[in-house]
């Protein structure tokens, strides 16, 4: 379990990002840390570690080998758990993978950022 002052940082930098019109990741942790149980069918994202550091490849940069491999699934949890527990969860595709539970419904927080005024007229023909 997430301890007090995981909790309390989490809170501060959450109370930061409201008011923007977008969730924000300390929010999701905000999430996973009040809960007491993730209930099965939840759409959730695993983390699994397949190489540590000492099994990365020699000719892999040092600073890249210093840390580990780590994979990222996203899928239905198969069974009421808590969060950064060992699960399994079922994908999309129906593959059934197991790895530490670490975001309850992940989602992506990227644009393609401001929108350029000067292309919005481009195949148009001056039409506007």
């Amino acid at each position: 379990m997430l301890s007090e002052a995981v909790i309390a940082i989490v809170i501060a930098s959450s109370a930061s990002c409201r008011g923007h019109g977008y969730l924000c990741l300390a929010d999701l942790w905000l999430e996973v840390a009040e809960m007491s149980k993730v209930p099965a069918g939840t759409w959730v994202e695993i983390e699994k570690i397949l190489l540590t550091p000492e099994q990365r490849a020699p000719q892999v940069p040092e600073d890249t080998r210093a840390t580990p491999y780590i994979m990222k699934v996203a899928g239905f949890l198969a069974a009421d758990s808590d969060p950064g527990s060992e699960v399994e969860i079922t994908t999309l595709s129906g593959r059934k993978v197991s790895g530490t539970l670490k975001v309850v419904r992940p989602h992506y927080e990227h644009s393609f950022g401001e929108t350029v005024e000067e292309l919005l007229h481009i195949g148009l023909g001056g039409e506007l």
